[in-house]
């Protein structure tokens, strides 16, 4: 893997087995795997022998990180640049192993525990796609980051009318959600089980990765929800229902064999859905709503942000800037000017202990990103200084001359917003109280404020 190789690009990803057999990675020659697999092995076994309650968590050089997630019988390595901060690469390998129980469940350690040298890449058959679509997602869009999802705005009638043609189905579900393009419209569940956000992020991540699902009126496909049961499968009835706004709609059972009473509530649900409503989701749609211009806000000094509303599990973005409607987080920070002076000011929480001043990580000036780095991934460091802490910072300012970025964090609300070179604290701050009056004001229609129920 050449320097050039890995570069801006992002983590790089391996998953072995305890035996040091390859299972999966995103680079590398398919030659040059066992031998790489066998060494990551050998690390992990080596800082085990110095005590049973010892893991390895990461090793540093040559410029790369190695941040190693060990979930039996699986191990999870990612390789990224020394200057991510650990927590994001912890982050990605734990979604990276959610998305593998999201094909196998959780049972297929039983495979292991029968043959320790098993060829898992048999029962993984051709989803690696999945694999590759949830990192990638994880570089560009904000949900990984933020544990949560985004929403299509709506006006609150409209989302209403969604959610009631979902709670007229009957067909004993678990749970029934419509989407688009990865943005939730509307979730119905039963009281006893809630649909997590992780979920939800996994359920996403299939929709934007199979075409297949696409191309079929109807597809029936077994998954499993960590958050619901990690060692089960639920079948899911997938279908797109109104190909003008690519609406799909997705109903959940722990039945294998409800195929046709799921293809009859589909057929409920397009009946019972109104032409009105129809028009409605495709005007938010067309006008790509899920994105703020930040420009319409007159909010001065603030250029992005990224708020997540902690209370409904859902996050609201400005639209990235250069994105022309791609993959937002992809999108670079724009910068004008240098220093060699950073500096960084924090809060802790309300009910945290210490004072105010500089940060005291020696990363703190760098967190702010350099020159040409995807936006994304300035927040991404951002977030994890924030909550380096326990319990988390409640402010945390970094400017360096280039750029400033501000992070806030209150019981409602976390919010990440960017900033010209030259805006203070005082500045930062005063837009990001803004933008929160702005967001609690509009928040009916940028959220789903909470799933629906059947009762």
């Amino acid at each position: 893997m050449a320097p050039a190789e890995h570069g801006r690009s992002g983590a790089h990803v391996f998953v072995l087995s305890n035996a040091g057999k390859p299972i999966f990675s995103t680079a590398g020659a398919e030659a040059d795997l066992s031998s790489l697999s066998a060494v990551m092995q050998a690390l992990v076994s080596f800082v085990r022998g110095k005590g049973d309650s010892d893991e390895l968590q990461w090793v540093e050089g040559g410029g790369r990180r190695f941040v190693f997630e060990v979930r039996e019988p699986l191990y999870l390595v990612a390789v990224t640049d020394s200057r991510e901060h650990p927590a994001c690469a912890a982050r990605l390998l734990h979604y990276v192993h959610l998305q593998i129980l999201f094909v196998l469940t959780a049972s297929f350690d039983k495979v292991f525990r029968a043959d320790a040298s098993y060829d898992l890449r048999s029962l993984l058959g051709g989803t690696d796609k999945g694999l590759r679509s949830l990192i990638c997602a994880a570089r560009t869009r904000p949900d990984v980051l933020l544990e949560a999802v985004a929403c299509v705005p709506l006006p609150p009638g409209t989302r209403a009318e969604f959610g009631r043609v979902l709670q007229l189905v009957e067909a004993n579900l678990l749970f029934a959600l419509l989407t688009v393009r990865g943005k939730v419209v509307s979730v119905v569940e039963t009281c006893r089980r809630p649909l997590g956000a992780s979920d939800l992020i996994l359920l996403n991540n299939l929709l934007l990765s199979s075409q297949s699902l696409r191309a079929a009126d109807e597809s029936w496909v077994p998954v499993c929800l960590p958050g619901l049961d990690s060692r089960a499968f639920v079948h899911a009835h997938v279908s797109f229902v109104d190909p003008a706004s690519d609406l799909c709609l997705v109903l959940i059972t722990p039945r294998a064999d409800d195929f046709e009473r799921l293809a009859a509530a589909r057929q409920q649900v397009m009946q019972r859905l109104s032409p009105a409503t129809r028009d409605a989701l495709r005007q938010a749609v067309e006008a790509n709503l899920a994105e703020v211009d930040v420009g319409t806000l007159g909010i001065p000094a603030l250029s992005h942000f990224v708020c997540l509303d902690r209370v409904a599990g859902v996050y609201v973005c400005a639209r990235f800037p250069g994105s022309g409607g791609a993959a937002p987080g992809g999108a670079v920070l724009a910068t004008t000017g240098s220093s060699d002076a950073p500096g960084a000011t924090a809060e802790p929480a309300p009910n945290g202990s210490g004072e105010s001043g500089e940060s005291g990580n020696a990363d703190s000036g760098d967190s702010a990103g350099e020159a040409g780095e995807p936006l994304l991934e300035v927040y991404q460091r951002l977030h994890a200084e924030l909550h380096a802490t326990s319990p988390p910072l409640s402010l945390l300012f970094v400017a360096d001359g280039r750029h400033a970025l501000l992070g806030l964090v209150t019981d409602e609300y976390e919010l990440y917003t960017a900033h010209g070179p030259l805006c203070t604290k005082a500045e930062a701050s005063a837009a990001a109280q803004a933008l929160l009056r702005w967001v609690q004001r509009q928040r009916s229609t940028l959220v789903l404020e909470k799933h629906l129920n059947w009762a």
